[in-house]
């Protein structure tokens, strides 16, 4: 639309002015109509992104509990962790000094066991010695009744 308007005799053409006046108010209402629509769409989006602010905040102190859950689950966790630990060396020291004390004790039980072998050893070498010996003694005798048995008889009952 143009700015310039008819000249009449008592001024600008009414008509012209009026359409013209009508032809920006309904422009104006149309940009109007449409930052009211605009507007209504950003408070709408504006009040979506509140919700989606207060729904997140809830999820962010959501995970900061989960987070502080996490935190003293895993201290408590490493605590046990460390209780176990010790309990397990402590058993196991246990175990070592029992089995150290067990062997030490078989040891000497060994060390006695050798000793008495060693001393029945003993007893059956002397024991055998003295049978050995009155075994050469008995021995001995029957070679002597045998060789004088024997001399008698060749010698005819005259020993020499």
């Amino acid at each position: 639309m143009s700015l310039e308007f008819s000249k009449k005799v008592c001024g600008y053409d009414m008509g012209e002015v009026r359409e013209y006046i009508d032809s920006l108010t309904h422009d104006y209402e149309e940009e109007l109509n449409k930052k009211k629509d605009r507007l209504t769409e950003l408070v709408e989006e504006n009040r979506k992104m509140t919700a989606q602010l207060a729904e997140m905040t809830k999820l962010v102190e959501s995970y900061r509990k989960q987070e502080e859950s996490v935190g003293i689950a895993l201290i408590k966790a490493e605590e046990s962790a460390k209780t176990t630990i010790a309990e397990a060396e402590r058993q196991r020291q246990m175990e070592l000094d029992r089995i150290s004390f067990e062997t030490k004790k078989w040891e000497e039980r060994g060390d006695e066991v050798r000793r008495q072998l060693m001393e029945f050893e003993e007893k059956i070498v002397s024991i055998m010695e003295k049978y050995q010996s009155e075994i050469n003694y008995l021995a001995s005798k029957d070679v002597k009744k045998t060789y004088f048995k024997d001399n008698i008889k060749s010698n005819g009952g005259k020993t020499a």
